[in-house]
């Protein structure tokens, strides 16, 4: 589009033909210190008033609105709007608005909207928006928007609202609604967290991950008959959602929470779960702080693929600053012995568990 008809055909017959020179200066495209050569001319140092077109740059390049390189351009390149280049970027890349290379990148992008790799990035990416690499990642891609890496990459990716990653992933995926990954051997820090398959640990609210750990526990314990818990995630970390209940005309308690766990397997059919969690505890009232923090080790056995049987022992520690029983309702602190001695707010207690998974 910034080309003219007499430079595209000058570009394609000449296309073989490379020189070396220290210096350009332009005003547009064929406007310049080359004239219509400067598409066959690598230069050490180019500015452009508007805009400048290049073989590449092996130096220094400026242009106020943008530059265009058909080849390899090397140290330090800004513009004011854009920057495109055919080849490769080995160094500093400054866009007002955007960067799009064709080739790798090895070093910095800075844009205000978009950064744009066709191949491989090595080194970092900002933008205000969002940045994309279609091949491999190798360091940090940081976007206020989101980031997105084509192949197999180990990096960190910073995203304000989401990353994804379409092949395997192995590095550190932040952001502040989701991630995704097609193959997680890393981390993930979301509130959702998605992956196709996972040898790595995602940390949110919610982690989805298609062919790893999902189970519906139904449960009873010490302190309320009646547990449901939905657990996802793969098995070396998964999130727990739970909620619970005590069925007493004159004794009702209701809790909800969220936890995370573990399961080390021990051969075909036994396992180790170890679970921590934390869940408020409604007493009759929303007034007063009621918070059960909960350590669990369950013994597991798995009779099927889709059905196993649990039970272990538990360790207890209540924080409640509501001093009465309501009406109705149970009061947790009189529930158990506590071992914690002398404390108005704090009561600890040995527990246990006892329940089945499905699915």
């Amino acid at each position: 589009m910034f080309l003219s008809t007499k430079q595209q055909i000058q570009a394609a017959n000449l296309g073989g033909l490379i020189a070396q020179a220290p210096f350009q200066a332009s005003a547009i495209p064929g406007v310049s210190t080359h004239g219509n050569f400067s598409g066959q001319v690598v230069n050490v140092v180019s500015l452009n008033a508007v805009g400048g077109y290049n073989a590449g740059v092996d130096g220094f390049e400026m242009g106020i609105i943008f530059n265009l390189d058909k080849g390899d351009v090397g140290a330090v390149q800004i513009a004011g709007i854009f920057n495109v280049v055919g080849g490769s970027v080995n160094g500093i890349q400054l866009g007002g608005l955007y960067n799009n290379v064709l080739g790798n990148v090895r070093g910095i992008q800075l844009a205000l909207l978009h950064n744009s790799v066709k191949q491989n990035m090595n080194g970092l990416q900002l933008s205000a928006l969002y940045n994309h690499t279609r091949g491999s990642v190798r360091g940090i891609q940081l976007g206020a928007i989101g980031n997105i890496a084509g192949k197999n990459s180990d990096a960190l990716q910073l995203g304000g609202i989401g990353n994804i990653a379409q092949q395997k992933f192995g590095g550190l995926q932040v952001a502040g609604l989701f991630n995704y990954a097609k193959h997680l051997t890393g981390v993930q820090l979301a509130l959702v967290n998605i992956a196709d398959t996972s040898s790595g640990f995602s940390i949110g609210l919610l982690n989805i991950i298609n062919s790893g750990y999902h189970k519906l526990a139904i449960s009873t314990n010490e302190t309320q008959n009646i547990n449901l818990a939905f657990k996802n995630g793969n098995s070396k970390l998964y999130t727990i959602w739970q909620g619970g209940m005590r069925v007493d005309d004159n004794s009702k308690l209701y809790s909800f929470g969220l936890g995370f766990g573990r399961e080390f397997g021990l051969g075909q059919h036994l396992a180790i779960n170890t679970e921590i969690g934390s869940s408020y505890l409604y007493q009759g009232t929303w007034l007063k702080t009621n918070q059960l923090n909960k350590f669990n080790l369950d013994f597991t056995y798995k009779v099927s693929r889709k059905f196993s049987v649990f039970a272990g022992p538990s360790l207890n520690f209540l924080y409640s600053d509501q001093r009465a029983p309501v009406d109705g309702y149970a009061y947790a602190r009189d529930l158990h012995h506590s071992f914690i001695r002398d404390n108005r707010n704090w009561s600890g207690w040995v527990g246990w568990s006892f329940g089945v998974n499905l699915f």
